[in-house]
């Protein structure tokens, strides 16, 4: 199993994205890639997503980009609102992904 702690959108230099939310969400996403394949996974592996959002009327765009990065078969999920997030994200997930390990 593969923990993926609270990733936001955050961008190489630890800044939150700018552009919009879309944007910060697909850079949320991608953070979590980016740490699945360090660790020998993929989006494909992940099983679980916890997402928190500062903002609830934002589910709709956090969902149009959940679909386009996991497909029609996304892991499970849940959102939760909160009243803030660390850098002034309006995101945070968090990831839980199984790997087949070879006998």
């Amino acid at each position: 199993m593969i923990f993926v702690s609270g990733e936001v959108g955050r961008d190489h230099t630890g800044a939150i994205v700018t552009g919009g939310f879309e944007v910060e969400v697909r850079q949320c996403f991608e953070n979590i890639r980016y740490a699945l394949e360090r660790a020998g996974a993929g989006l494909g592996d992940v099983v679980r997503i916890t997402a928190y959002l500062t903002d609830l009327s934002l589910y709709p765009v956090y969902s149009k980009v959940r679909g386009e990065t996991f497909g029609a078969d996304w892991p499970a999920s849940a959102t939760v609102g909160v009243a803030g997030l660390l850098l002034g994200a309006k995101l945070e997930v968090d990831a839980v992904a199984v790997v087949a390990v070879a006998p």
